[in-house]
Parts: C-alpha cells; structure tokens; sequence
C-alpha cells in the first residue's frame, strides 16, 4: 500500500515489488497467451465513452473473454474513471459455478496525469488488476476454458510488457 495524496489522502493497492522476482520470461508486446502472467500496458486517458484496456483468457476465435478496462466517468467531476474485471463473456471451465458476480469494478481519481497505466497479474483463475499504480484496483476469480488463454489490447496502447510468472505459492 502507498499513500497517495493525488484526489484527497488515500491508500493505494499495488502487488508488491517482489512479484517482480516470480517473472519467467519476457514475452515482449501484447498479443501473447497465458495464464500466468504480469501484463503492464500503457494507454492515452480515454475520453468519455472510450473503453481500453486487456481481453485475458480470450479463445482462440474471440468469441470467449474477460475483459479488464478503464473508462472515463464524465460528468462534472473530471479526472475520474472506473477500473472494471467485466467476466460475462468468459465461458465456463466449471459447468457447476454460475456467473454470480460478472462485473467487478471501482471508481478512481486519474488526477493530472497524461498517462493510464493498467497492471494485470493473472495467477491461473485470479486476476487483479490495478490502474494508475494501485489508484484503481479489482479483484476477481474467473472461470474460463482451460484452452482460452489469449491475452491482447482493446485500443490503441502506448507500450506494452508481459512476462510469465511463476508459482507465488510460499
């Protein structure tokens, strides 16, 4: 956790620097697959209506996917979005689990800044996901096909970096 004084004091959710030490491998730019992974992208802050962010355990057709986004609130209070893990079109590895929480999302403030960072770390079916250094985080646990593990961009990203994890089991 990091004090942010960006917005009003507030505490930051962000994994901490020793999940650095669990990447494998560098797999460069997205699109890559996977269901290990630490996945950093850099987007322009969308504008009201725009949507960025990552499709993960996505088939190999697109028609399976989770999505992690971030979109602009708008209205009156400008700077603020909303960090989303939205599940419903996933598919179901386990036939017995029912969608019940499809949509797992939180409101930040971006502040001044020009760049939108999301981090997504997926350990097989959890995913966390963090805008803006810990600004914005979710967490949620997805039941995809064991085959869906595509992990590429919705919008147009400045960089991109993804890297195999290993087992953060201790």
């Amino acid at each position: 956790m990091v004090f942010d004084k960006v917005g009003g004091p507030k505490l930051n959710v962000y994994p901490i620097k020793e999940y650095e030490n669990l990447r494998v491998k560098d797999l460069g730019s997205l699109p890559v697959e996977g269901r290990q992974l630490d996945v950093i992208v850099n987007f322009e802050l969308p504008g009201e209506g725009e949507v960025v962010g990552v499709k993960i355990f996505e088939s190999a057709d697109g028609v399976f996917y989770s999505l992690v986004s971030v979109t602009a609130v708008g209205g009156e209070e400008k700077g603020m979005y909303t960090l989303s893990i939205d599940t419903e079109k996933s598919g179901f590895g386990v036939p017995t689990r029912a969608n019940t929480y499809p949509l797992s999302s939180m409101e930040f403030y971006g502040g001044e800044e020009e760049v939108l960072e999301i981090r997504v770390v997926i350990d097989r079916s959890i995913v966390e996901a963090f805008a803006m250094e810990g600004r914005g985080a979710v967490t949620s646990t997805i039941y995809a096909d064991a085959e869906n593990s595509g992990v590429s961009l919705v919008g147009e990203a400045r960089d991109t970096e993804a890297y195999t994890m290993g087992c953060t089991w201790v």
